[in-house]
């Protein structure tokens, strides 16, 4: 394999890669998992709905509603790939 065309742990297709390997751990039950992606997937989403022209307090129940949201229907995310989608989606 060429090494060249490897992705650094900080480009994006290695950060989807782990979030990734995250989500399909804590689908799998794993709690630090899920909130390793928590914390790792907030800042996005915080910018998303500050970006809707939100205040802060309903920026943050539209957050914390989202994540509430895909521990509900984690097991609906056929590719684990997509979850930054599927949050900013649901967030917005």
């Amino acid at each position: 394999m060429d090494s060249s065309r490897t992705a650094s742990p900080s480009s994006p297709g290695a950060r989807r890669a782990g979030t990734a390997e995250l989500f399909t751990a804590a689908r799998d039950g794993d709690k630090r998992a899920f909130d390793e992606l928590v914390e790792v997937l907030s800042p996005l989403l915080w910018h998303v709905v500050r970006a809707q022209g939100l205040d802060h307090q309903l920026s943050q129940d539209v957050v914390q509603t989202t994540w509430l949201s895909l521990v509900r229907d984690m097991h609906t995310i056929r590719n684990p790939r997509a979850l930054a989608g599927w949050l900013v989606t649901t967030a917005k």
